[in-house]
């Protein structure tokens, strides 16, 4: 399996950063819409959603068996309101609602398949809701859904989990196809709860994964998005490995990031193919060296200054190798996001270690 997509909003300072990493059109904002920060998580920010239309819709590569997992709670969930839809283009395969259960404040996450009837069996039982005076005192619940695209019998596997234990009678066989699609290419994590301003869910920590590629071949369990940021130039020779032009001083690091995104206040700009830049990062924030590293994502927010078409590589360097990744083009004059994942260390082509990521250096370059 290869993992497709992780969002876990650490990275992303601001909501214009998420519609930059996703496109207009395919993140959605409802009113009260925020990245919250909190201390209640491993570093605290999550996505809270609005009580209009909210959604991140999420390209992956297509296929027809695929492991989901995300962080939830909800306050006064609204019935029938689906946090995860499965599609193929627009096609709906299926989906993850919330269901009231008729004892306050409890409510479940139950499969649907697509003309909206319930898949026996495939709940999660009473989790714990909101009091729904206000404040956030419902739990957050780590939940997964396996989904195999196919008719019923034979095919059309499913199973849910929360926090990584598989709920009882949530796992076996339906029909999870609608049409004549097998593959799904892109889910829908969705916030809306129409109804009042409190009638909304907080989602984080969203992994999507398939078994197109790799060596993962189950639930990835419950995982937590990590920042490290740039904390100085790489320096064993600036000429060669900060050779980008900073806006202001001759600091390089500090010009690319910034809690918050300030545009053109802080930048690095060249005219110049083949132009590089590498950085040393902070120490990650584990309690433990030998924590699981399932996988590392460079973000790198760029534009234009004028019309047309240019190219970078993403950069990791490791002791004296560096592994560049595939050509990235960019066309736009307004700033967007651009990304890389990487499941395994791409210089040992093992998997990550804390210590190898915490040696490291991560940059970017230049290219025709």
């Amino acid at each position: 399996m290869s993992l497709q997509r992780f969002q876990g909003f650490e990275l992303e300072t601001s909501l214009d950063a998420m519609l930059r990493l996703y496109g207009t059109g395919n993140f959605q904002l409802g009113a009260g819409a925020v990245l919250n920060q909190t201390g209640a998580l491993l570093h605290g920010k999550y996505f809270k959603g609005g009580s209009g239309l909210s959604f991140m819709y999420m390209s992956v590569a297509p296929d027809g068996t695929f492991f989901v997992g995300i962080r939830v709670r909800a306050r006064n969930p609204v019935n029938g309101v689906k946090l995860l839809r499965f599609f193929n283009g627009t096609t709906e395969h299926f989906s993850l609602r919330f269901v009231t259960t008729g004892i306050a404040p409890h409510y479940k996450l139950a499969l649907f398949n697509a003309v909206g009837t319930e898949i026996t069996g495939a709940n999660t039982g009473q989790l714990v809701g909101d009091d729904g005076l206000g404040s956030f005192n419902s739990p957050w619940y780590y939940v997964e859904v396996k989904g195999t695209v196919s008719d019923s019998p034979p095919g059309g596997q499913y199973e849910v989990k929360v926090n990584e234990t598989t709920v009882p009678g949530a796992t076996g066989t339906a029909d999870l196809r609608n049409g004549a699609t097998t593959t799904v290419n892109a889910v829908e994590v969705n916030t809306q709860h129409a109804g009042g301003a409190n009638d909304r869910c907080d989602v984080d920590d969203v992994y999507i994964v398939n078994t197109l590629t790799g060596d993962r071949t189950t639930f990835l369990g419950d995982v937590s998005e990590v920042p490290t940021v740039h904390d100085s130039d790489e320096g064993a020779d600036q000429s060669a490995t900060n050779n980008w032009t900073p806006n202001a001083g001759s600091t390089h690091y500090n010009r690319i990031f910034e809690d918050v995104p300030d545009d053109d206040g802080t930048y690095l700009t060249t005219d110049q193919n083949d132009r590089v830049e590498l950085f040393n990062v902070a120490d990650l924030a584990f309690a433990s060296v030998g924590t699981p590293v399932i996988g590392v994502r460079q973000e790198l927010m760029l534009k234009l200054l004028s019309p047309g078409t240019r190219n970078i590589q993403f950069l990791y360097k490791s002791g004296g190798t560096t592994a560049p990744s595939s050509t990235v083009p960019f066309n736009q004059t307004a700033y967007e996001t651009k990304e890389r994942t990487m499941e395994k260390d791409p210089v040992t082509s093992a998997a990550w270690t804390v210590a190898e990521i915490n040696a490291a250096k991560f940059g970017f370059k230049s290219v025709a």
